[in-house]
């Protein structure tokens, strides 16, 4: 499933997916704007794709960083 509605600035790329029934969460954060997201799911999986664009020309670097914070949520 294709995601949208985020905007252009990096600040769209910090997000959260939140399983409230088990009490964990996960954060996405990322230093590059997101140009799309996809979510997969199987029986006892949840997936995440956080995607960015690159226009990188030969010999040329390129660095960005996802970091995934992982944490447990209040009891209800």
């Amino acid at each position: 499933m294709d995601m949208s509605g985020f905007g252009a600035g990096i600040e769209s790329n910090d997000f959260r997916i939140e399983n409230k029934h088990l009490g964990l969460g996960v954060r996405f954060t990322g230093n590059r704007p997101l140009t799309r997201a996809n979510v997969w799911s199987i029986r006892t999986a949840l997936g995440m794709e956080p995607q960015i664009g690159t226009e990188i020309k030969p010999g040329e670097q390129f660095e960005w960083t996802i970091t995934y914070d992982y944490y447990t949520l209040p009891p209800q």
